[in-house]
């Protein structure tokens, strides 16, 4: 009976080990991925307009508004405010409020 808690005990370490160096192996993969996904973002932002941009980015949480909905002056207020929440560059932003600004 001591013989087979011994060997119970020795599996539940194992299996701890390998399930603590699979984790270790995803976040390492997930980390790597997430910094992937970022380079590939930064290279694509710098080929993409600011019409396309914006439909891309701000479609996720709205019904996009014209870009007549504000005038000029109201976009550099809410571009830079809706820029933190969709987390774009410094880039993609001005190319954003570019484009809204055009519209007028």
């Amino acid at each position: 009976m001591k013989r087979i808690h011994q060997i119970i005990v020795i599996v539940i370490v194992l299996c701890a080990i390998f399930i603590g160096l699979g984790y270790k192996n995803l976040w390492a993969e997930e980390q790597k991925s997430a910094t992937q996904s970022s380079t590939a973002k930064k290279w694509s932002a710098s080929t993409k307009g600011g019409a396309q941009l914006w439909s891309e980015n701000c479609m996720m949480c709205h019904n996009l508004r014209s870009p007549t909905t504000f005038n000029p002056k109201q976009w550099e207020i809410v571009v830079p405010h809706m820029r933190v929440q969709a987390n774009l560059t410094a880039e993609e932003a001005r190319k954003i409020l570019k484009f809204l600004q055009s519209g007028h």
